[in-house]
């Protein structure tokens, strides 16, 4: 076995005990790990995206089997930051399955590349519209619901239900 899979089997088996410790999961004890060793990447990311950042932003927190760099539930969205690692085969299979894990549970995802300020800016306008879509969307389904009142002789029964 070459020393880098040693050192990587030692590193899974001393966080494997450390959760057991703390009866957590392995994914919770990596994300307080990126949480407090932020790679170059995502901090020059969160630089950049605090200005704009909705109170529903998060980062580095657990969301079932993974850990985004950015998430917001609200309006349902997800920001990968791609540094140079992210071109490996094995990385790249596991950025498909993350994308297909994140459109499954119904959450956009973007992801842009490290560094990129050109990309920056896109993402900015692509998250601004997508936001902008999901509050009109919650709009058009109150008031279609509103419409669709069901009633008998004048009297409201009951709200359908959408």
């Amino acid at each position: 076995m070459s020393a880098k899979k040693q050192k990587k089997k030692a590193f899974l088996k001393k966080v494997s005990a450390l959760a057991k410790i703390r009866g957590v999961t392995r994914t919770q004890v990596f994300a307080e790990k990126l949480r407090a060793e932020t790679p170059k990447s995502e901090q020059w990311f969160q630089s950049l995206w605090m200005p704009l950042k909705d109170e529903h932003d998060e980062f580095n927190i657990v969301f079932g089997r993974t850990i985004p760099d950015c998430i917001n539930h609200k309006f349902k969205y997800v920001i990968e930051i791609d540094g140079s690692v992210h071109k490996k085969k094995s990385v790249v299979a596991r950025d498909t399955f993350k994308d297909r894990y994140y459109a499954k549970r119904g959450y956009e995802l973007f992801r842009l590349t490290a560094y990129d300020a050109e990309g920056f800016a896109g993402l900015c306008e692509l998250v601004e519209r997508h936001r902008a879509g999901i509050v009109w969307l919650a709009k058009r389904r109150l008031a279609a619901a509103r419409k669709t009142l069901i009633r008998r002789n004048g009297v409201l029964l009951r709200e359908a239900r959408q």
